[in-house]
């Protein structure tokens, strides 16, 4: 299946509740790194359209669980990223009008 009907098959999966015995599809590696992007940057401001959806909003929280998906980084992972985005033309564009530069 496409990469975009299997991530909707997962966020209705996300409606129900899931154990952590759950399998650790194509999909999940595919959104993780995304979704911890979010996570960062959510620090700085809140992305309203991915928070008022809940069944997103439990995919995230359920991923961000998983020792694999915690792991897969060094702690000091959300500070590289922000030094990254401060550096990069296209950081500095999602960055400064929220830190107001």
């Amino acid at each position: 299946r496409p990469i975009l009907a299997q991530a909707r098959c997962q966020i209705e999966h996300f409606g129900r509740t899931r154990t952590s015995q759950d399998e650790f599809t194509l999909v999940d590696a595919a959104f993780a790194p995304v979704f911890r992007y979010f996570d960062v940057l959510d620090a700085l401001v809140t992305f309203k359209g991915i928070t008022q959806l809940d069944k997103v909003s439990n995919w995230r929280k359920h991923l961000s669980t998983r020792d694999s998906v915690r792991n897969a980084v060094s702690s000091d992972y959300p500070k590289l990223l922000l030094v990254l985005l401060t550096k990069s033309r296209s950081g500095k564009a999602v960055l400064f009008p929220v830190l107001g530069r």
